[in-house]
Parts: C-alpha cells; structure tokens; sequence
C-alpha cells in the first residue's frame, strides 16, 4: 500500500470503523467458536453499538440466546434477523429449529422453507423440516426431507437417526435398523445412533440384540439422558418393568427433570397417595418453564397420577390444560373430517364393491385389528399373539402408505374418484405390496396381526386387496373410549381430532357410521368384540375369538401377560397383568367435566 493511501485510510472514520467492526466480529466469531459464550457476546454487543444493523452480529447474538436457554429471546433475535435479511438462510434454518423445540410447528415450517428457498441444498435445514413433520405426524414428508438431508451431506449422523425412527413408526422396522447400521459406519463412536438401532431389532423381535446395542449406546455416552432413556422404554416393552424403573432412575440422576424420565417412571407406577414424586412433577409443571411439548407431556403425566389416588377433579384440570395447548399447535375441522369419511362411505358402496368380485390375493395371513385407538386392541393382539400360529406385529403404517398410493393426492384423499377408474390388477398389486411389507415380521407364521386401529377407514379397500384377510373391530364404551383418549398424549401425531372433548365426540360418531356402513356392504367380513364383554368372560370370548381365527385352543392365550414380545403402545402396561375391571365405566368419576363430550355424542348420534 502506499503512504498516500495508508494516511488516507488512517484520516478515514468510516473506514477505521468499518476496520473496527469486522475486527470486534472476528473476536467474537472466535470466542464463539472456543465456547466463551459470554464473551463472544459481549463481542457481539460491542459490535451493534457501532453497527445496529450488523446481521451477522445480531444472527450470533440469535444463536447465543438459544445456547444459554433463553429461548423467547433468541426467537425476537432472529426474527428481527430474517425480518432485515429475508435470504438470510442460516438465520432463517436456525429460527425455524428453535420454534420446532418450542412447539410451534407451523411457524417453524415456513422458516425452514424460506430457508431452503435461499439455499435449497441446505442439508441442516433439510434435517430440521424433516424433524418438525416427524413432530406434527407428517411422516411420509418427514422421511423424504431426511434422506434428502443425506444424499447432500452423508456425514450428517442426526438424518440417520431421525430417518430411522420415521421408518419404525411407518412399520418398516427392517429398513429402520439398516438405517441405523449406515449411521453406525458413519460415527461409530455416537451412543445415540447404537440407541436407534436397538430400538429398530427390539420392533423386530430381536431383544438379545438390542440390549447388547443399548449396552453399547451407554459405553459410548454414559452421560446422554436418552440413551438410558430408550434402553428403559425397550425393557418395558418386554415387560421387564423393575429394569426399566431402575433405567429412569439412573436417567433422572443425570436430569432430575427430564420429562420423558418422569413420565416413563410414572407411567410404570401405580401411586396409592399423592407423594413427593407427584409435588416435584407439579412444582415443576407450574414453574411454566419448559418448552410447550415437554409442559404438554408433564400435564398428562400429572393427570395419570391424580388419577392414580382418586383425586379425578385435578387429574381433569391438567388434562383440559393441556389439551388446549396441544389444540393450538394444528388445524383441524370437523367438515372436513366428516367430508372424508362420507367420501370412504360413497367409494365403497355396495354397488363398487359388486364391481370387483375376483379382486385381490387369495391369502390368509393377515388379521387386522380396528377400531378406534384406547378400545383394547392391544389386549387383543396379545392374547392373538399367544397363540403359537401367531406373530403379533403391531401397529403397522403400511395401510396407510398403499392408500395414499391408491388416491394419488394424499393432501386431498378421494377414494370415490380413485375406486373410479381402479382395476382389478391394482388390487391385486397393492395386496402382493402389503403381504411384502408384512412379511418382513415372519416368513413362515400362519397368521401375522396388524393393529393399527385406524385401519378402520380402509376395510373396503381391504376387501378388495385380500379379500381372505381377517378382521377384528374392538368395540369399548364410547365415553370410556374417548375418555382414554383424550387422557393420553399421542406422540406420532396424526389424531388431530383427540385433544377437542367436542370434536373427539364428532369424530367417535363418523366412526360408528362408518362401522355400520361396512357391516352393510360387507357381511359377516368384520367381527365385532366388545372389551367389556372379554373382561367379563375372557375364556368364552377367547374362545368364540380363536374360532372365528380358525385357530385351536391354546391356553396361552388366557395367560397373554406372560407373552414375551415388545409392545410398544400406550398399553405398555395393561398387557402385562390380567384382565382387570378398574376402567369400566370410569368415566362416570369425571362427573359433570365430560358434559361436553356427552352432548356431542348425543348431537350426532
């Protein structure tokens, strides 16, 4: 440089600043990266003093908040971010995971979309996208952002892992664990990614396997809440119950208030009286400082406990809190959803269905269990998975799969335009794709279940692809069921109609329409058990079951808690003692609280 132009430099203030400013963010870009958090802020103060308007300074300050746990503050930050620099994509990606950590799902969306608008191969913000649907029930999207995450970054180890619980809640439990495998190549030193992959051989069968996995998870990362957390939630399902306790224990020594710790260690627990335990978790519930899907969990954890000691009035005060709040973080109409069952009903009508008559695979294998969710489909998948000519497999998502394959826009389902132009070689394919899927749980058993209630919607579509197939409707008292409901905080998401007493009450009565619809169309094809009746007589209802099966008595099936097998429902717990009486008609303590639930039952009964 020459001493012209350096002396003019030096006589510059505008320059000396501009020289200043970049200097203060190097120091804090370097305090940052050496984790002086503090420091690096302060850098960043210094640096808006001169310059308010320094992006990448306020961006930082954004990031900075979320590090230390001020969350609100960091969501201001990065708002006024994104608000000067709309193509700020980082800005934009981390915005949109914060709000996700906050609940706030639909927010959180749109920024992560702005954000891979600016920079679509932004393979973080792929991630998070990924995570917020896998949030909001919107799995099918969830694993298509993961993967897409990882074709453009496959060192991304998280996109593994998160692609792997995708794929076991979709009930590809076999891809899930090859998933997990490719992850493990990728950082094999990551107790999380081992935790993956034991829950994907737990879903499989494979116990021994996964708790040598979960075994390594901890070697790995002692101190990571989660891992214990999954090996706990993988020994309750196979009903080892003291083990898991003594894992959320250890959990909860690592995090006293770790939600999902409590909740599993309640959810195991039978309370007497109300107790420390119970005064901690509601301390921390009224302190109001958790993320709102962790309050959410906690409320429903507290309902369950003042449930346990017979203080229903209480247990009902949590319950409706936060129902509400979960309420709030997704759309959902009742016209719409009666639209599409009224849809389902005119698709497959007796006249449609006539249409096809030699549709579908002559196979035997798969027993459907439906109905609505809480009406003892877990109980009876485990006295029908007792038996030796049954694999129990649980809730499967491959229904649900073949049928937005079926109507092409799952977005707007319209069974009557698809049934429309179906032929019969379309049935047969998708019955041949969903015996492929549910093979996978066993090659050689007799008869495999299938318990995903809402596979309810699809009897007709069913009919028409294995037309040999049984199926079980569970039938329960309607306000026991939408009670247990509306009781219980459903993690895959999708019930949107279950947080609403009105709207549940609406949606139990589309239900039974729709119910009847299919005894009329197709008789004899559905068999009806009521939870009530198997309680009262379990053997004769056992009985009249496995014949309607085609099966031969086994007396297993009247010692279904003994059953070695993972269940992983929020029945983890019931299918693990005997029959017992306790909820019928447990509704009746809630009183005058389910008004609204009564009358909407009346209203569209």
């Amino acid at each position: 440089m020459s001493e012209r132009k350096r002396n003019r430099t030096h006589s510059d203030p505008g320059a000396q600043k501009k020289l200043s400013v970049a200097q203060g963010f190097r120091l804090a870009v370097q305090h940052m990266r050496a984790g002086r958090l503090q420091q690096a802020d302060e850098a960043c103060t210094r640096v808006l003093g001169a310059d308010p308007f320094h992006v990448d300074a306020l961006h930082m300050r954004g990031v900075l908040a979320f590090q230390t746990g001020h969350k609100a503050r960091a969501i201001e930050i990065l708002g006024h971010v994104v608000k000067l620099n709309p193509t700020h994509a980082q800005a934009q990606n981390d915005l949109g995971m914060i709000l996700h950590a906050m609940g706030k799902y639909a927010r959180a969306e749109m920024h992560l979309k702005k954000a891979l608008e600016h920079s679509p191969k932004m393979a973080i913000a792929h991630l998070n996208l990924g995570n917020v649907y896998r949030s909001s029930g919107q799995l099918t999207a969830a694993e298509k952002n993961y993967l897409r995450a990882i074709r453009l970054k496959p060192e991304l180890a998280d996109a593994y892992g998160n692609l792997s619980l995708v794929q076991m809640q979709l009930g590809r439990a076999g891809d899930a664990a090859k998933t997990a495998r490719k992850g493990v190549k990728v950082k094999p030193r990551y107790g999380l990614m081992y935790s993956r992959l034991a829950s994907a051989l737990d879903r499989q069968g494979l116990f021994e396997e996964a708790i040598a996995a979960h075994q390594r998870a901890i070697e790995l990362q002692p101190g990571l809440v989660s891992v214990h957390l999954d090996l706990a939630y993988s020994l309750a399902g196979n009903g080892q119950m003291e083990q898991a306790r003594a894992r959320y224990r250890e959990a909860l020594k690592l995090d006293p208030e770790n939600v999902r710790a409590l909740d599993g260690l309640a959810r195991l627990t039978k309370f007497s009286a109300y107790n420390d335990d119970i005064k901690a978790m509601e301390n921390l519930f009224d302190r109001k400082t958790l993320p709102d899907p962790e309050q959410i969990v906690l409320g429903f954890t507290l309902a369950k406990s003042f449930e346990d000691v017979g203080e229903y009035s209480r247990a009902f005060d949590f319950l409706q809190q936060v129902n509400a709040l979960h309420r709030k973080t997704y759309s959902y109409s009742k016209a719409v959803s009666k639209a599409r069952f009224a849809n389902i009903r005119e698709a497959f009508s007796g006249e449609s269905l006539a249409r096809f008559p030699d549709a579908g695979l002559a196979d035997e294998t798969p027993i459907f269990i439906v109905g609505m969710p809480r009406s003892g489909t877990s109980l009876v998948e485990q006295i029908l998975s007792s038996h030796p000519d049954v694999v129990g497999a649980g809730e499967l998502s491959i229904m649900n799969g073949l049928a937005a394959e079926f109507v092409k826009d799952p977005a707007r389902p319209d069974f009557l335009e698809a049934v429309g132009v179906a032929s019969t070689g379309q049935f047969a394919r998708l019955g041949r794709a969903y015996l492929e899927e549910l093979r996978h749980h066993s090659r050689d058993a007799r008869f495999i279940t299938d318990k995903m209630p809402g596979n309810m919607l699809y009897i007709g579509l069913i009919k028409l692809m294995l037309p040999n197939a049984r199926i079980i409707h569970c039938r329960r008292d309607p306000v026991d069921t939408c009670l247990s409901i509306y009781k219980n905080f459903f993690s895959s998401g999708g019930l949107h109609y279950a947080y609403d007493l009105e709207e549940l009450g609406h949606y139990y009565r589309q239900y039974e329409d729709l119910m009847a619809h299919w005894h009329r169309v197709l008789p004899g094809f559905v068999y009806d058990l009521n939870y009530e009746d198997l309680i009262a007589d379990q053997r004769g209802q056992t009985k009249k079951l496995l014949e309607w099966c085609a099966l031969d008595w086994s007396e297993d099936c009247m010692n279904f808690f003994r059953t070695k097998r993972s269940v992983n429902t929020a029945s983890i717990v019931q299918v693990r003692q005997p029959v017992y009486t306790s909820s019928v008609q447990l509704w009746k303590k809630y009183g005058s609280a389910l008004d609204p639930l009564l009358e909407a039952l009346a209203e569209t009964g």
